[in-house]
């Protein structure tokens, strides 16, 4: 018996993030199921990934009272357990508890998200004029050129359309639409859900009819980017 995403939501206490055996039996059922459409894959993943924001609000409390980070960088952290979380319930199978599989995953991403968090410190005198460390000069990017993919899918459409192309087309649409829609619904409001190609629209443009800030848009995009880049690095 499978039970329908809806029905798995109203089981799933939202104030807790632990599944009871029962819960996990539903969730495994649903994940390994060889004739579960993919639609309600996606959805039941969604509402694994709902459910469990408490718990992940408490994973970026306490990584950063242990690491004694500022209030500034709560945000940005966030995105960054975020994208932990979206990795631990693609990989779940429902085998054991998603609050301890996902741990792991969450505090990696929470210790890559401080490190690029982390400003560089000035070289001092010795490391410059004795040792001649050269370091590269921080530059600020717009966020009209902040999508990694812009220049590269658009110079391999110019040269050419064949298969391998459209075959990695697709499976970043997939992957795209595996994620919970506040991060899908940015991308597809700045690319082409076809063919990946970038619409007219402006960022600008972008941000207000989606009634958010361009802070808001680049933390999203970026967790679309570093989730794409890590299903696409690992085949998954």
């Amino acid at each position: 018996m499978i039970l329908t995403p809806t029905l798995l939501l109203l089981l799933i206490p939202l104030c807790v993030a632990y599944l009871d055996r029962q819960q996990i039996s539903y969730v495994r059922n649903i994940l390994t199921h060889p004739h579960t459409p993919e639609y309600m894959r996606n959805q039941t993943q969604q509402v694994l990934f709902n459910a469990y924001k408490p718990w992940l609000h408490k994973q970026v409390r306490n990584f950063r009272e242990a690491h004694d980070v500022t209030d500034r960088t709560r945000d940005d952290l966030y995105h960054y357990a975020s994208l932990g979380l979206l990795q631990a319930i693609q990989r779940f199978d429902g085998t054991s508890s998603l609050a301890k599989y996902a741990e792991k995953h969450v505090d990696g991403q929470l210790r890559l998200g401080l490190l690029e968090m982390t400003p560089m410190k000035p070289l001092n005198h010795y490391q410059t004029y004795i040792k001649h460390y050269k370091i590269l000069k921080p530059g600020l990017v717009s966020y009209e050129n902040y999508w990694v993919f812009d220049k590269e899918w658009n110079r391999r459409r110019n040269a050419h359309c064949d298969s391998k192309y459209r075959d990695e087309v697709e499976t970043i649409i997939k992957i795209v639409l595996s994620m919970p829609s506040k991060y899908s619904t940015v991308f597809f409001s700045r690319y082409d859900s076809v063919d990946l190609s970038k619409k007219n629209d402006t960022v600008a443009n972008i941000c207000t009819e989606l009634g958010f800030s361009a802070e808001t848009y680049r933390k999203r995009m970026r967790t679309v980017k570093n989730f794409i880049k890590y299903r696409l690095d690992r085949n998954i």
